[in-house]
């Protein structure tokens, strides 16, 4: 399997707007690094699987190991993820 990352880059939490809500509702707003959009992804979702950027489909989620968001882009376009 054929590594698809092309770059990956870091925000740091405490520069989104984090939203608390009850119920599991609390969610971020998170800039996109890449093409600057803004992005509203539920917590529990983004410690868990991520969220796409809606506008150029870059990956975010928690780096536990820093404690920031990692957003990683790839550059597959128009290929099958799953079989390249």
């Amino acid at each position: 399997m054929v590594n698809a990352i092309k770059e990956t880059k870091y925000v740091k939490i405490k520069d989104c707007y984090y939203y608390s809500r009850a119920n599991g509702g609390s969610y971020y707003e998170i800039n996109c690094p890449f093409c600057n959009f803004e992005n509203i992804a539920y917590a529990w979702s983004l410690t868990a699987v991520g969220k796409k950027c809606e506008n150029c489909k870059a990956i975010i989620n928690v780096d536990t190991g820093t404690g920031n968001f990692k957003v990683c882009k790839n550059d597959l376009k128009g290929k099958s993820k799953r079989w390249s």
